[in-house]
């Protein structure tokens, strides 16, 4: 999956006004540890939750966004939540470690719910309504029908 390329005429709409998370990989085409990086992040990207991407920001063709930021070498991540810089991190990263910076900016909510399972009218308005009220990034139910206990997963923005 080829990743969004940002350029500095791009940048305030496809990052600085997205709400969510924004994920900014300052990369060149002809440094080693970019061309490492771009798989984990392209392989990232398959199975980020609604609310978070990754765009590219080719620093050979585009240098004022990353001079205004103060990127100075290359691979360097910007992390951006509803168009706020929250934080940048220079150098490579596999799979375990990308995933692990990421974790600081999206968190996992479970609540556990009493709920006889009878109740499949409310059981259907509960998973109705709560994506309407809540719009959280994802949203999972499990049932136990042996305590009668729903258990809620929601993945919310920090």
């Amino acid at each position: 999956m080829a990743l969004k390329q940002v350029t500095d005429a791009s940048f305030v709409d496809d990052v600085l006004n997205q709400k969510g998370v924004v994920v900014v990989d300052f990369w060149a085409p002809w440094c080693g540890p970019c061309r490492m990086l771009g798989p984990v992040l392209e392989k990232a990207a398959e199975s980020l939750p609604d609310g978070v991407q990754i765009v590219k920001y080719n620093v050979d063709e585009c240098q004022d966004v990353a001079s205004q930021l103060g990127v100075r070498g290359i691979p360097t991540l910007a992390v951006y939540k509803d168009g706020q810089l929250q934080a940048q991190q220079a150098g490579a990263m596999n799979s375990a470690q990308f995933s692990e910076f990421l974790k600081n900016f999206i968190y996992f909510c479970f609540t556990t719910v009493r709920f006889p399972l009878y109740r499949t009218v409310a059981l259907f308005l509960s998973l109705f309504f709560l994506p309407l009220l809540f719009k959280p990034l994802r949203l999972g139910l499990l049932c136990n029908p042996h305590s009668q206990e729903l258990l809620f997963l929601c993945i919310y923005p920090t």
